[in-house]
């Protein structure tokens, strides 16, 4: 039998029912969570995520500039088929109606 040791540790009841619910021995479980958590489950690399996220940011980023001089291009177009606006002062609308 490998060393062993013990841990006393303190659960919330909710865990403590889940445990009891099942047939399997507390040690058991608590053992299995541990392993788990500790070392059953190799950790994911994300370093190739994360290079794929930053290929993607660089890409929406350049989509969203190229989106801004598509907008600014379209404004200068409406204001050349616009006619330019009339100034008119407030005092001007008095002498037009005499």
């Amino acid at each position: 039998m490998p060393d062993v040791k013990q841990l006393n540790v303190r659960i919330s009841c909710k865990l403590h029912r889940m445990i009891e619910a099942t047939d399997r021995s507390k040690q058991s479980v608590v053992t299995d969570a541990l392993e788990l958590y500790f070392g059953g489950v190799p950790k994911q690399d994300d370093s190739g995520n994360i290079a794929v996220c930053a290929q993607q940011l660089a890409e929406k980023d350049r989509q969203i500039a190229e989106l801004h001089v598509m907008v600014q291009t379209s404004i200068n177009h409406q204001q050349k088929l616009l006619p330019p606006p009339t100034r008119e002062y407030w005092w001007q609308i008095w002498k037009r109606k005499e």
